[in-house]
């Protein structure tokens, strides 16, 4: 199996700071997989994504897409982001168009493609997202799952290899999660490549293919659900097998 990243001993330091963000990180993700990254906050999971589409370059290690070097160049940025695309947890910051279907178009037009490849870009991933009645829609008047499902289309209209999606449940009732997550498994069968950012265990134990454990810019552990799962010492370190719900002790 290939890898679609793969992190060595990345370390990356916040400018003006003394934090180290990520410390000797290392990962390799496989491709073509759902993969399910957790941990508490400030543990990593935001600077690794943004690694991952060359928003941030390491201090010291290397990241390899797809068993290529990144190239930081403008155009080979460029053409990386394209390929690499990120969700952000609240949808608010990724809808600045006043339709959505002008939302969606933003893309590819920047890409300078021709005007009938951007509507058929739109309506494929309105279709995908199943938003195609919401395209005359300004985006200020949608619900919070339809923002949602708009966000992802935008991106998805790049037609992008991976797709990073930093906590895709926090904002959305049990309906919306469902119709989110229909079009992951959609994305999947098309052989992307999906990689989430979360805090519910429920879909890192149920949903992924792959678990990465994250604390303190480190990774913990890196394999399957059922080996993670059955791993009492990372859960204990993390508190990931606590539910949250249950009292602290005094």
């Amino acid at each position: 199996m290939s890898n679609i990243f793969d992190f060595q001993q990345v370390c990356y330091t916040y400018p003006g700071t003394d934090k180290q963000a990520l410390d000797g990180f290392s990962v390799a993700i496989p491709k073509g997989k759902k993969t399910a990254v957790v941990g508490r906050n400030g543990a990593g999971k935001s600077t690794f994504f943004l690694h991952c589409n060359g928003l941030y370059k390491p201090k010291s290690g290397n990241v390899f897409f797809d068993e290529q070097p990144l190239d930081y160049s403008r155009k080979a940025l460029r053409t990386l982001r394209q390929k690499v695309g990120i969700i952000f947890q609240n949808a608010d910051d990724q809808l600045f168009s006043a339709s959505v279907a002008q939302d969606i178009s933003f893309g590819p037009m920047n890409l300078n493609l021709p005007e009938s490849e951007v509507r058929q870009r739109v309506q494929e991933a309105a279709a995908l997202c199943d938003i195609g009645t919401l395209l005359d829609r300004p985006t200020h008047a949608l619900s919070g799952g339809e923002k949602a499902r708009v966000a992802l289309a935008g991106v998805l209209a790049m037609r992008p290899d991976v797709l990073l999606v930093d906590e895709p449940t926090s904002s959305l009732d049990p309906l919306m999660r469902r119709q989110v997550f229909t079009v992951f498994h959609r994305l999947q069968q098309q052989g992307k490549t999906i990689i989430l950012a979360t805090h519910e265990m429920a879909i890192a134990r149920h949903w992924a293919d792959f678990v990465i454990v994250l604390d303190a810019g480190r990774v913990l552990a890196a394999d399957t659900p059922e080996v993670i799962f059955a791993n009492e010492e990372i859960l204990t370190i993390t508190g990931l097998a606590e539910p949250w719900y249950k009292p602290l002790e005094a």
